[in-house]
């Protein structure tokens, strides 16, 4: 360190030069302004020896006055070079001479300059800023010009100098992450919170690389506990991705604090109203609480709508699904854009105190308000990827990745945004400012961004497809799949609000399960999974083994349909030797048929009991070998019956009936006209709409939708509405990047046929009548001429799609939140019939199918 000398020489027309000083960090700040055509000003420094540091001071007459001082690192500055402007510190004073009537001077080495007032006009429009923190000079020594004790003296860059942090001054942050700020604290256990994290960074990660992500995944399970130890190992494995802590504290009130003209507004919760004195609005960023209302702040200096850029993200209308056949549900990159509403009554300069942490949310303000010359910054840069990041929290430690791309006229955000004032001690320079000085900065423009100097990669368009996960199932698999199960559906299954959140305690209970499973047991997996998928109580919740490994197939089935009644497995008909119609199923290899049913019914996922003891049911027509059932015929009689496996699956309805459309004259009915829309019947409806006259006439119709159909059930409903009608309500659960979501609705309009059929209908439904079934039955129920007859429905609607989990297995579900056509919920409620028909034994032992005689009942009745 030594004495400071200093030597000044203006050329051509007038000019002048401003020092200053900030006390905090020892730095000098040289301003030069000059008048004049061809002027131009020279200023220089040289170290002799030690002087004390001393603040910035104003004298009693009104003057300004800096007292000369120590700098840190012995610069040596030429105005006239090109440099870059490492500290932007403007001298309030001298800013505000002409304004507060002071006279500007300075201290050159011990001499005072008074300035003339002709320079003042100078000062305020004319004016550059350099800060000696480091030999900024062009070239590595610099001989400067004689100073007042006449000596030369050639100074070269000391080694000392600070590192260059692309222009700030302050020690470089080469990593992100370290520069995120806490966000607030996991509320759930940690597989919950983390298995959300995972599938929501390989969702909307810059990668789409899915596959390569679980692969990941699994590696780390090899080796470690599923615990939050695993947290910074998890992150380590992937460059967009940060491990952090959090924050518990509760979010504090929105402060205001006046500094002179400066608003200082620390953001929090609340609302303050900025003073008609306030000339500049300042927006303290650090130490922020991760859900203090940043955007709402810095509106305050907004009068109008103000548009500061784009956020390109990937936008998942439902969750496409995964894999190589159509899906109703897409994926699209989009750009988001970035706005502030206006919270105040006139536009002021913005300025951004930042620390050396922020929050996603901050960084984007500040930083696109910074760019678009709206703001200016104090204090740290801004690493663009922390504003292109989202936070999750994760028990007392978080998951920031990034999932978006920023953009502003059309061109990308560069990978850093200096700060124009950098300093770690924004208090001290923010005395020295004044409105002026922030009109200036937000005047300077960044250096324009060079695409090739970007290193972030790009968001890509997601792959729903990419191929099939590797087919091992060793226990880091198994946890692996539960965990992409759990977190698919915790970010796209649109019924938790209706059926409860089951789902969190199987999650936990299905993790302890797979510990105690041997490595590749697919079958125990499959009923782990299947008790897993039990708890959204969803109709389309099933499970799949995609392997080539799973070799648990039946040798055949039972060809009998089973029906509930009263509880009871009752067989509704069969083509099976030694079952018969009308048989009560009492027992299953040994097993009563209630602790059948019980176990059985837990590793089914259903919206309503009814459907949930029809796919048990289905199982329970899975022959291995053989199957020994206990029955009980109409009269009482048990027996067992030892059944051999058959493939004759179409010899039997699996609703309903197989009797074939056409008038019911065999019923001593001959003016009504059935239809039975079971698909293994009537797989094609095209005949009966092209020769819809020779039935348009009919006394009555019978729509029997007690199984599920393959034809076009909105071409066929029109023959039945006599207005423009719709389908029921596709409501898409819809992200736009991790952050924004809504339910975003579908409606599928159709006109009326060209002949339509307005007198009486009864429509047929069961516990079997599902998905397809139950839309055909929502375009048509609400009709004033159709009564509903049978069981209630399957209670669940809506397009399935299918999720690929790690050891190629899989789950579907339910990728929609369906809807009556006047908007009603419809899951888990389904189609109630106006009448309900409860079958007896003896019924289908004779052969009778009670729900259509009830049909014809009501349908000849005067």
């Amino acid at each position: 360190m030594g004495r400071v000398t200093f030597g000044l020489t203006t050329r051509g027309g007038t000019g002048a030069v401003f020092t200053g000083f900030l006390a905090s960090t020892g730095d000098w700040v040289f301003t030069t302004a000059g008048s004049g055509a061809g002027s131009a000003v020279d200023a220089w420094v040289r170290t002799t020896g030690p002087q004390p540091s001393k603040p910035i001071q104003r004298s009693d007459n009104n003057s300004v006055r800096l007292q000369a001082c120590a700098i840190p690192y012995s610069p040596i500055v030429h105005l006239l070079c090109t440099v870059r402007l490492n500290y932007a510190l403007v001298w309030a004073a001298t800013l505000h001479a002409h304004d507060k009537g002071f006279r500007p001077m300075v201290v050159l080495g011990g001499l005072t300059i008074n300035l003339p007032n002709r320079y003042e006009i100078a000062m305020k429009h004319t004016l550059y800023i350099l800060l000696i923190s480091g030999l900024l000079a062009c070239g590595t020594t610099t001989t400067a010009p004689d100073d007042t004790t006449g000596s030369d003296q050639t100074v070269s860059e000391d080694s000392s100098s600070p590192p260059d942090d692309q222009g700030s001054g302050l020690p470089p942050t080469a990593n992100w992450c370290e520069t995120i700020q806490s966000g607030p604290a996991g509320t759930r256990p940690f597989p919950q919170d983390f298995a959300r994290a995972h599938v929501g960074q390989r969702l909307f990660a810059p990668k789409a690389d899915w596959l390569t992500a679980d692969e990941k995944l699994i590696s780390l399970l090899h080796d470690n506990e599923l615990d939050p130890d695993l947290l910074p190992l998890y992150a380590a494995q992937f460059d967009h991705i940060c491990a952090t802590s959090t924050i518990t504290a509760p979010v504090p009130e929105t402060l205001l604090t006046m500094l002179d003209t400066f608003a200082v507004i620390t953001p929090g919760t609340g609302t303050v109203d900025i003073p008609d004195e306030a000339l500049v609005l300042v927006v303290d960023l650090r130490d922020l609480h991760p859900e203090a209302d940043v955007a709402k702040a810095a509106a305050h200096a907004m009068s109008s709508h103000y548009l500061f850029g784009q956020r390109r993200v990937r936008r998942f209308l439902g969750f496409p699904s995964q894999d190589d056949g159509w899906t109703h549900y897409e994926s699209s990159l989009e750009d988001v854009p970035l706005s502030l509403p206006p919270a105040g009554n006139r536009e002021m300069p913005i300025l951004f105190l930042v620390g050396p942490q922020l929050t996603p949310e901050a960084a984007t303000i500040a930083g696109g308000l910074r760019l678009s010359q709206r703001a200016a910054l104090l204090g740290h840069d801004i690493h663009t990827k922390v504003a292109e990041s989202t936070f999750l929290g994760i028990g007392d430690q978080g998951l920031v990745w990034r999932n978006s791309e920023l953009w502003l006229d059309a061109g990308v955000w560069p990978d850093r945004i200096p700060a124009d004032i950098p300093t770690s001690e924004p208090e001290a320079v923010l005395g020295t400012l004044n409105p002026d000085a922030i009109e200036s900065l937000l005047e300077s423009d960044l250096k324009p961004v060079n695409p090739s100097e970007i290193t972030r990669p790009s968001i890509e368009s997601y792959t729903r497809y990419p191929g099939d996960p590797a087919p091992n199932l060793d226990h880091a698999t198994m946890q692996a799949a539960l965990l992409v199960a759990y977190g698919t559906l915790d970010w796209f299954y649109p019924y938790f609000d209706i059926v409860g959140r089951d789902i969190d305690g199987a999650l936990l209970d299905g993790l302890d399960e797979v510990s105690a499973l041997p490595i590749g047991d697919r079958k125990g997996m499959k009923h782990v999974m299947g008790r897993f998928m039990h708890h959204i109580h969803d109709g389309h919740g099933f499970y799949t083994d995609h392997s080539e490994d799973m070799d648990d197939w039946p040798d055949g089935y039972l060809i009998v349909q089973i029906q509930n009644v009263n509880g009871e497995a009752v067989i509704r008909s069969s083509a099976h030797d030694g079952l018969n119609a009308g048989d009560t199923i009492l027992a299953v290899d040994g097993v009563t048929i209630e602790d059948w049913y019980a176990e059985a019914m837990t590793r089914y996922s259903a919206s309503s009991d009814g459907y949930r003891f029809v796919l048990a049911s289905d199982e329970l027509k899975e022959v291995y070998g053989t199957k020994t059932l206990s029955v009980r015929d109409p009269d009482g009689v048990e027996r067992d019956v030892t059944a051999q496996p058959s493939w004759d699956i179409y010899d039997v309805a699996w609703g309903g009936s197989l009797r074939q459309s056409g008038w019911l004259t065999d019923l001593d009915a001959p003016g009504i006209y059935y239809v039975n829309m079971s698909g293994e019947v009537t797989p094609d409806i095209t005949d009966l709409m092209e020769g819809f006259s020779d039935v348009v006439d009919a006394s009555g119709f019978v729509l029997d939708m007690r199984d599920y159909p393959y034809l076009d059930i909105y071409g066929f409903a029109g023959h039945f509405n006599p207005d423009p009608f719709t389908a029921p309500i596709f409501g898409h659960p819809t992200w736009t990047g991790p952050e924004t979501f809504a339910i975003e609705d579908e409606i599928w309009d159709f006109p009326p046929a060209n002949q339509v059929y307005t007198g009486p209908i009864v429509l047929l439904v069961s516990n079997k009548s599902v998905s397809a079934a139950e839309c055909f039955g929502q375009m048509i129920m609400g009709l004033s001429n159709v009564t509903v007859i049978g069981q209630t429905s399957a209670c669940t609607n809506g397009t399935i799609t299918n999720v690929l989990l790690p050891g190629n297995l899989g789950i579907t579900f339910t990728g929609m939140r369906l809807r009556n056509l006047d908007g009603t919920e419809f899951h888990g409620i389904g189609i109630i019939p106006d009448e309900t028909v409860v079958p007896d034994a003896t019924d289908f032992a004779a052969g009778t199918d009670p729900e259509l005689m009830r049909a014809l009942e009501v349908l000849l009745s005067p």
